[in-house]
């Protein structure tokens, strides 16, 4: 993660979640339940304003990253009831997720507005499919 993007997040997202940390170069913090999605929301608007040719690496627990997924999903339609809805989606210890903006599959698709999940807690020491 580049370090202006860490002071960027370091400045706006941990005064709302108190007392942070860093370790091994990374941003580390605690949440309270109140701020989980305010904090998706302000991770979102922090990666759309970075330009698009960087990639960056966000390492978090499942909790986040599916909230980060049913955010990206369902915007201000998430609420309270959707809750059990975040359990259908699995997360796995060191699963791999991607996630990009304005993605389309073929250049003469429409382009997605938003953001797309491209893969979802891929496992890194699985064997590739077969043809």
């Amino acid at each position: 993660m580049a370090t202006d993007l860490l002071e960027s997040l370091q400045q706006q997202i941990v005064p709302a979640a108190g007392a942070a940390t860093l370790s091994h170069g990374c941003l580390v913090f605690s949440l309270a339940p109140e701020e989980l999605m305010p904090t998706v929301r302000r991770l979102k608007e922090e990666l759309e304003g970075r330009p698009a040719e960087e990639l960056p690496l966000i390492v978090t627990h499942g909790l986040f990253l599916r909230f980060f997924l049913f955010d990206s999903l369902l915007g201000n339609r998430l609420g309270p009831a959707d809750a059990p809805l975040l359990w259908r989606a699995r997360s796995l210890n060191c699963g791999l997720s991607l996630f990009v903006r304005g993605e389309s599959w073929h250049p003469a698709d429409p382009e997605i507005p938003g953001w797309t999940c491209m893969t979802w807690m891929a496992r890194t020491w699985d064997p590739p499919p077969l043809p």
